[in-house]
């Protein structure tokens, strides 16, 4: 067991793979840290490039402490990424499907614009055509406020609920 074990780090500063930043978040990962990368503006494109060498790659979301927006949503990816997510993957792997549902939704009620949720969610269950998430995630897929990063999250739930229900088409 490592220093770090169980601990959820939020670590700034990676732009490659010399940065010192990148050296902290490598020993965190290596002590059992869960970690979460961020970067702004033009540099958060190296920042995810750079998140793939990690041990074990992790997120990056856009934060600029200057930007009040950014802060809020930087909370709730933090919430999702380190909150209930990987409980809800690990209940579907174990076929307990409901209470894997249960707590995607929880993700959702946490942070209703972060897509991890409704990743986990469509994974969960299948899906009519009136289920009300089919329409919330329409309209997150249509709004000029979702980032590229929730986008594919987003398009691949859709994607999934479009298959449940039919939309075989708008499914690819």
């Amino acid at each position: 067991m490592g220093l770090l074990q169980g601990k959820n780090i939020v670590i700034t500063g990676v732009l490659t793979d010399a940065s010192l930043a990148f050296g902290v978040a490598t020993l965190a990962q290596h002590e059992g840290a869960n970690v979460m990368l961020t970067g702004a503006g033009r540099a958060l494109s190296l920042t995810e490039r750079t998140a793939r060498k990690l041990p074990q790659p992790a997120p990056v979301f856009e934060l600029d402490v200057t930007v009040a927006e950014l802060l809020v949503s930087a909370r709730e990816h933090a919430d999702a990424h380190f909150g209930k997510s990987g409980t809800s993957r690990s209940l579907m792997s174990l076929g307990r499907t409901d209470e894997a549902e249960a707590t995607a939704r929880e993700i959702i009620e946490a942070a209703p614009t972060v897509s991890m949720g409704y990743v986990n969610l469509s994974n969960a269950r299948k899906f009519k055509p009136e289920d009300p998430e089919i329409a919330r995630i329409e309209e997150l897929i249509a709004s000029k406020e979702t980032g590229a990063k929730e986008m594919r999250g987003l398009s691949f739930a859709a994607a999934k609920m479009y298959d449940d229900v039919g939309r075989y088409d708008e499914a690819f």
